[in-house]
């Protein structure tokens, strides 16, 4: 059973997790395409990832329907970015921003995200304030419109924006869509694992995911300003982002081609979490990014794509054009 402390006013339908759901440090990338889509390409950070998987997990185990999942991280994504927030408009709290003061709870009991995620499925009984399942027919309402029923925004529309994002990643959480749809989640890397340098290099890389890419942007400590086309964005380029993450255990060169002499070569196919990957166009190598996993028929990668785009996690397949044969495994201390 939930505990909601002695100063709880309020109870709801109790929840139990089968283990913590961010005890595996995941990160989670959404690259969602087509014509109606307007939020495309989301990488989703650790904590993001959690609340993610919590609202799934609430709902699977109260036996909903996948739409109520879905729904939900939409409504989370426009409230919060799907972010346990301690402040909002007026007193809008956590990551669906619902207000103390129109009887969604306390404070304390707000910012924990099983209980607001449970608010927002039933309601708070006996305080008038209804859940989604309140809602008369949510099931076959659009969903924009379901969402829009429980939080009564005065931005109606913006629900719907994330709604194919929302399908791909419930779809991916709960094993009921393929991965080939544009998910890939990946997870922060133990040191006991794949060792102190490499897991401290892969968690600092992907602790910027979501930081606009920016030519010639991004050094040891942090994204910078960059150059040229990247004078007025603060970011980082590929290489920028190899020399943060490798910072406290390695000094990496600045440029992508002298990184890949940075130390030991390899073959691509057999690269473990840590190494550099390149690609090389037009005869001289022009890109790189970190292996996070090895899945045997891909990579999972961290990268610093190009401009227009953030620092991102994705699929990378060895036949992918220009990707370079060898990888390198930096010496690191």
């Amino acid at each position: 059973m939930l505990g909601l402390g002695a100063a709880a006013l309020v109870v709801l339908p109790a929840i139990v997790l089968m283990g913590a759901p961010n005890a595996d440090g995941a990160f989670c990338a959404v690259n969602v395409s087509g014509p109606a889509v307007k939020a495309a390409d989301i990488q989703l950070n650790q904590q993001q990832t959690s609340n993610a998987r919590l609202i799934v997990q609430v709902v699977q185990q109260q036996k909903l329907p996948s739409r109520a999942a879905v729904i939900a991280i939409m409504t989370a994504m426009v409230e919060s970015r799907m972010t346990n927030l301690d402040h909002g408009d007026r007193d809008s709290l956590g990551i669906f921003q619902q207000r103390p003061s129109a009887g969604w709870g306390t404070p304390q009991q707000i910012m924990d995200p099983i209980y607001s995620t449970n608010a927002f499925l039933h309601g708070v009984p006996g305080r008038g304030v209804p859940g989604l399942t309140d809602i008369q027919g949510w099931q076959a309402m659009p969903m924009g419109a379901a969402a829009q029923a429980v939080q009564v925004s005065a931005f109606p529309d913006r629900y719907a924006d994330y709604q194919e994002f929302a399908i791909q990643l419930v779809g991916a959480l709960t094993g009921e869509s393929p991965p080939s749809l544009g998910v890939t989640c990946t997870n922060a890397v133990p040191a006991a694992l794949a060792g102190p340098a490499v897991s401290t290099a892969i968690n600092r890389a992907v602790s910027q995911l979501g930081v606009p890419y920016s030519w010639g942007g991004g050094d040891e400590t942090g994204p910078t300003y960059g150059i040229q086309h990247g004078s007025g964005i603060r970011g980082f380029d590929c290489s920028g982002l190899m020399q943060f993450a490798w910072a406290p255990r390695a000094r990496l060169p600045r440029v992508a081609v002298d990184q890949y002499e940075a130390g030991d070569h390899l073959p691509a196919r057999q690269s473990a979490p840590g190494d550099m990957v390149f690609w090389a166009r037009r005869g001289a190598i022009d890109h790189v990014a970190m292996v996070v996993a090895n899945n045997g028929t891909h990579l999972t990668i961290v990268e610093a794509p190009r401009t227009g785009l953030n620092v991102r996690i994705r699929t990378l397949q060895f036949d992918e054009t220009a990707l370079l044969a060898t990888a390198t495994r930096v010496r690191a201390t």
